[in-house]
């Protein structure tokens, strides 16, 4: 009977050393070529059967006294690896989604980038346009204001203004 901690291919290993009476290589040539995949559970009769003449080995184990049968055990160590393994795609999956809507900010950002750079490069460029024509603007009010203008005309035309 199987006991908390107890492993199938230790227990057989075990008989195969100590009931049957076999070297170590032989026994570990006879285990390499049955199913041990069964998970023990503590109440679990295990079975061992070696035939010395056709040189086999058999092993299996029954549900005993534990709660589960080992078929009911498998199945749901296969439920939880299906599981684990389905949540572990989802996870990749969740992450690759993710991961292509960051490289898309990504190249909106730097669309964004470009776009502003232009425009600041537009209104740099307009800037200086207007600074020049502030100094021009300037420079022509400064002399304006510095200057005194006469309006001359030819004696004629005041005549036939004046008259």
């Amino acid at each position: 009977m199987a006991k908390k901690g107890d492993n199938h291919t230790n227990l057989a290993m075990n008989y195969l050393l100590t009931e049957a009476k076999l070297e170590q290589p032989k026994a570990k040539s006879l285990l390499d070529k049955v199913d041990r995949s069964d998970e023990l559970l503590p109440g679990n009769h295990v079975w061992f059967f070696y035939d010395p003449r056709q040189d086999t080995f058999r092993t299996y184990v029954t549900q005993g006294e534990a709660g589960q049968t080992p078929l009911a055990v498998r199945r749901a160590l296969q439920r939880k690896i299906i599981a684990e393994r389905d949540t572990a795609r989802t996870e990749r999956d969740q992450e690759h989604t993710a991961r292509q809507a960051g490289e898309a900010t990504v190249i909106d950002l730097e669309q964004r980038k470009h776009q502003l750079e232009s425009d600041i490069a537009l209104l740099q460029q307009n800037k200086a346009e207007l600074e020049s024509s502030v100094d021009r603007l300037s420079t022509d009010l400064a002399f304006r204001q510095n200057s005194l203008f006469y309006h001359a005309e030819a004696e004629r035309s005041s005549r036939t203004a004046g008259s």
